[in-house]
């Protein structure tokens, strides 16, 4: 009988022990994976500091009606020709100053895609680029200048690329006083 009594609480004790283990592993498990998601969630937070979704101000409405006035007629004239088998997309700048150039990439919905400016001033140029981001109608794009903008007038291009879709702006011209 004793014998059967030291057997049953020897099972009960590694039970109890794997039910410890196992449920020791879960948490460790489950907090390993709350650390993930939080860093995953901070690093969204902060690639999309840089894009600001308020809605327009009057200011840039304004800029945009403005811009689109100095579109050609003829919105393929500007495009990239086709050479490399991608779609060819409309890349239309909205906006540009010594901060942001913004732009609309029309014929492309994803999240793949690389946003390039270029910033010429006469002799001195340099690229930006930031990733496009999926607006639901169009691919917007947001690009900061990496170098700070010196005083004068500039131009910008540009040009967005993805795995199946290509295309390039018009140059548009602003000032940096």
């Amino acid at each position: 009988m004793k014998k059967q009594k030291k057997s049953k609480t020897k099972k009960l004790l590694i039970i109890g022990l794997i039910l410890v283990l196992v449920a020791g592993g879960s948490a460790l498990y489950l907090k390993r994976r709350s650390d993930n998601q939080k860093r995953a969630a901070a690093a969204a937070s902060e690639k999309e500091e840089s894009i600001v979704y308020a809605p327009a101000t009057e200011a840039e409405k304004q800029e945009s009606e403005d811009n689109k006035k100095n579109l050609p007629d003829n919105p393929d004239i500007n495009q990239t020709p086709p050479s490399s088998g991608l779609k060819q997309v409309a890349v239309t700048i909205t906006s540009a100053d010594q901060s942001i150039t913004r732009a609309q990439v029309s014929g492309a919905t994803e999240d793949d895609g690389t946003c390039m400016a270029n910033f010429t001033n006469g002799s001195t140029s340099f690229s930006s680029s930031s990733p496009g981001v999926n607006a639901g109608q169009y691919t917007a794009c947001a690009i900061r200048p990496s170098q700070t903008l010196t005083p004068g007038s500039w131009n910008v291009t540009v040009s967005y690329k993805s795995n199946t879709a290509e295309g390039s702006s018009a140059a548009q011209a602003f000032t940096v006083n």
